[in-house]
């Protein structure tokens, strides 16, 4: 499944156009590494994401066929980490992401 539509059947995002642009702009790792709108998810892969003033960490667990409800969507993924950040916090999350990124190919 799409990284895109994946972030709006779990409901972490509420519609794709929002999903890619948070992968268009560095705010979707896959497995440590930036990822793409179309870059395909599976069962066991870690994700993290940077929304607004969060950061989230998830390992998916189940991929759904169609979209799923509310409850349903809780069930996608395992959450490892929920976490506020500062700004300044923030871009220092994104240089050691970026360093974890490049030395991890």
């Amino acid at each position: 499944m799409r990284l895109d539509v994946f972030l709006k059947y779990s409901r972490l995002v509420e519609r794709r156009a929002i999903a890619k642009e948070l992968c268009d702009d560095g705010a979707a790792l896959l497995n440590g590494r930036p990822a793409r709108a179309g870059k395909n998810v599976v069962v066991g892969d870690r994700l993290i994401v940077r929304l607004w003033n969060r950061r989230l960490e998830i390992e998916v667990e189940i991929i759904p066929l169609t979209a799923v409800s509310s409850a349903e969507s809780r069930t996608l993924n395992r959450f490892l980490s929920d976490r506020r950040i500062e700004e300044s916090q923030e871009s220092e999350d994104v240089q050691i992401e970026e360093h974890e990124a490049t030395h991890h190919r």
